[in-house]
């Protein structure tokens, strides 16, 4: 398998929007806390100030911000705080949504994407033997496994694992319903996104984004637990309530960062996904023929890889028939392997 420029395009975008929304989610309360913190620090003169008769407050003295009086106040950190906390939670939520990226198995991971349970398909299945024909061909180190999902239609989509390797996804409706030739050409062009890395940089991306999501999804549970606590003694409430809005700003940041973050890859991928499309609809050309790509799309008002609300950027098909079209040869110079047997563009001629 190896990484080609679009996918290093696509991951480049997936990186940079990770970091805006990391900046948006993470950064940007730990600087307003540090700086808070700063003001704290300078306004107190280092030491919180003694409450006189705290005793009164009951069990309260015990808990922040009662607890604290008369304390000293840790000094601030350097700012370079913000940039080290952020990059260490973020290297470990991501560390911890990896492996569980690289445990759940395959089934589960196609039921997420798709609310069903899919079926593997046998061993001795005509287009699982296509596959290892193909793998085998293009030195793709671990087995390409077929699932069927049970849904009518035309759905094909790829899934790659460090550890559980290589899954192709297709619909039960195109083996109902699509010509055997056709099929393998939705395959090959799979297989093609395998073979140049397309997959990696989508991961990348959906482990992160889903790291940043929960991390943001608990940041709003604490604040509003934590203020629905204090709110629940008035005079907290009164003292606090400009802080509850700061909070409030933070959180409707943290969502404005996100959104950003997804338009600046969707904006790298709109460039990237085009191309892999139109090379991994070349590759399956190559070994199948153009023209069992150009009959799909015909009947096709959209694409048959489902976009998952991520990938809403490939292609139409009548472009992507005009790129396949251009890879069509004149028949006087095909070369025929052997009668019937397989012509220059891989296809299968019948005599």
């Amino acid at each position: 398998m190896m990484v080609t420029f679009p996918a290093l395009i696509r991951t480049l975008g997936a990186a940079t929007g990770i970091a805006i929304s990391i900046a948006a989610v993470v950064s940007v309360p730990l600087g307003v806390w540090l700086a808070l913190w700063h003001w704290i620090y300078d306004w107190f003169q280092g030491s919180f100030p003694e409450i006189p008769n705290v005793e009164i407050f009951g069990v309260l003295t015990n808990y922040p911000p009662l607890s604290w009086s008369g304390d000293r106040i840790p000094y601030p950190p350097p700012i370079f705080w913000i940039f080290t906390k952020t990059v260490e939670g973020m290297l470990i939520a991501v560390a911890a949504f990896a492996l569980l990226h690289l445990v759940t198995p395959i089934r589960a991971k196609v039921r997420s994407i798709s609310g069903l349970i899919p079926k593997k398909a046998d061993d001795d299945h005509a287009m699982q033997l296509f596959l290892d024909k193909m793998a085998k061909r293009h030195n793709v180190k671990r087995r390409i496994r077929l699932w069927i999902l049970p849904v009518p239609g035309v759905t094909a989509f790829v899934l790659s694992s460090p550890l559980r390797g290589h899954h192709v996804v297709i619909s039960q409706g195109l083996l109902d319903h699509v010509p055997p030739e056709i099929l393998q050409w939705i395959l090959a062009h799979e297989v093609g996104h395998i073979v140049h890395g397309d997959t990696s940089s989508a991961t990348l991306w959906m482990l992160a984004m889903r790291s940043i999501r929960l991390f943001d999804r608990i940041k709003h549970m604490a604040l509003v637990a934590m203020f629905r606590t204090m709110f629940a003694i008035p005079l907290f409430k009164f003292i606090l309530f400009p802080f509850y809005l700061l909070a409030c700003a933070i959180m409707v940041i943290g969502r404005m960062g996100g959104r950003i973050g997804g338009t600046v890859f969707v904006l790298f991928d709109r460039w990237a996904s085009r191309r892999m499309e139109f090379r991994a609809d070349a590759f399956a050309a190559r070994f199948v023929g153009p023209e069992h790509g150009i009959k799909l799309f015909s009947v096709l008002n959209g694409p048959f890889e489902p976009s998952f609300k991520l990938f809403a950027t490939h292609p139409t098909p009548k472009e992507r028939i005009k790129a396949l079209q251009a890879q069509q040869r004149p028949t006087a110079t095909e070369i025929d392997m052997s009668k019937g047997g397989l012509n220059k563009t891989g296809s299968t001629r019948k005599p």
